[in-house]
């Protein structure tokens, strides 16, 4: 797996940005179409607040909103300190 990562974080390192293109299902990376594997919140700079997910095979980081879980889409109860959430 290792050695996976280094060569998808390399292609993905490559791609325009404007050359991705928009995934319907919204908790896929928009590169490579893998799941996350942390979801963290920018802390000042012109992105403050703003939670981002990082793929965990080419490690490119995409912006989600912080009210939806990342896993279904769901704006229901979310408690991000537990990591779970209740439809």
């Amino acid at each position: 797996m290792a050695a996976l990562q280094v060569v998808w974080t390399d292609l993905a390192a490559d791609i325009d940005k404007r050359d991705v293109p928009y995934l319907e299902t919204l908790g896929l990376c928009p590169v490579c179409g893998s799941h996350p594997v942390a979801s963290m919140v920018r802390l000042g700079g012109e992105h403050d607040n703003y939670r981002y997910l990082q793929c965990g095979l080419c490690a490119t980081e995409w912006h989600m909103v912080r009210s939806k879980c990342s896993n279904c889409d769901s704006t229901g109860f979310v408690a991000v300190s537990v990591g779970y959430h209740r439809p």
